[in-house]
C-alpha cells in the first residue's frame, strides 16, 4: 500500500493512503490529499504509477518542491523519501499489503485434502484384499 505520512503542518502525524493513481496533492478541494499549508498551491504535486519506472512525482508549474532536500520538477519516489511542498513535509512510504484472514478457507482446503487422501488409502486397501 502506498501512503504519505504528514511530518509537519496542521495534519502532522496522520498517514494518508494513496488508493488510486494519479494521486493529487494540493490546496484544492478536488485534491486527493487536501492540505491548507503556507506555500502549497491548488494542485501542487501529482503521484503517478508508471509501468517500468515505478512511482513518479510531478510538480505542477509554477509550484516548487524538494525531494530529500533537492529541488525537482519530476522524480522517482522511493520508500522513505521526504517531500517538501512549501511549509508541508510528507514522507513517502510503501507499506506492507494487508491480507484478509483466511483461516477458515485454509482449514476447509486441508480437511478436503485429508478426506481425499484417506478415501484413496481406504480404496487401495479394499482393492488389495
Amino acid at each position: 500500500m502506498v501512503q504519505f505520512q504528514v511530518v509537519s503542518g496542521k495534519m502532522a502525524g496522520r498517514v494518508i493512503p494513496a488508493r488510486h493513481f494519479p494521486f493529487r496533492i494540493g490546496r484544492a478541494q478536488t485534491a486527493d490529499l487536501c492540505v491548507e499549508e503556507p506555500g502549497v498551491w491548488a494542485e501542487h504535486l501529482v503521484l503517478h504509477l508508471v509501468d517500468g519506472e515505478g512511482f513518479v512525482l510531478t510538480v505542477t508549474a509554477p509550484a516548487t518542491a524538494n525531494l530529500n532536500g533537492q529541488p525537482f520538477q519530476e522524480g522517482r519516489a522511493r520508500n522513505g523519501d521526504l517531500i517538501e511542498l512549501g511549509a508541508l513535509q510528507l514522507r513517502f512510504w510503501i507499506g506492507a499489503p494487508r491480507q484478509s484472514v483466511l483461516f477458515w478457507r485454509e482449514a476447509l482446503v486441508w480437511t478436503s485434502i485429508l478426506l481425499v487422501t484417506a478415501t484413496q488409502v481406504y480404496l487401495i486397501y479394499r482393492l488389495l484384499r
